[in-house]
């Protein structure tokens, strides 16, 4: 898959919740990464964000943690994941208008 399309296509997935958050704003910065956009501030947000929660283990690294560990950060990540989902949507939008495929 194209870089730009499955930037777009996981933006969309994203902007209307048929996505963890957290892996699709991972994807997003490495593909932005990979495109060498980092120059492109419409991507601030999301790189925060992955940024911020990047103690948070992924699907395949969580099953090493204690059990307990894992409820409690999901408790903290979940919190602030709603604080931050209606900027990194916004986010997501602007970057689906700036790189449009076709």
């Amino acid at each position: 898959m194209n870089d730009f399309i499955e930037l777009n296509h996981v933006a969309n997935l994203i902007l209307e919740d048929k996505t963890d958050i957290i892996e699709g704003c991972r994807r997003i910065v490495s593909i932005r990464n990979h495109l060498e956009l980092n120059e492109d501030h419409d991507f601030l947000p999301i790189v925060a964000f992955v940024s911020e929660i990047d103690d948070y283990p992924n699907k395949e690294a969580s099953g090493r943690f204690n059990e307990e560990y894992l409820l409690k950060i999901r408790r903290e990540v979940n919190s602030y994941i709603k604080i931050v989902k209606p900027t990194l949507q916004n986010a997501c939008a602007t970057i689906i208008k700036k790189y449009p495929v076709t």
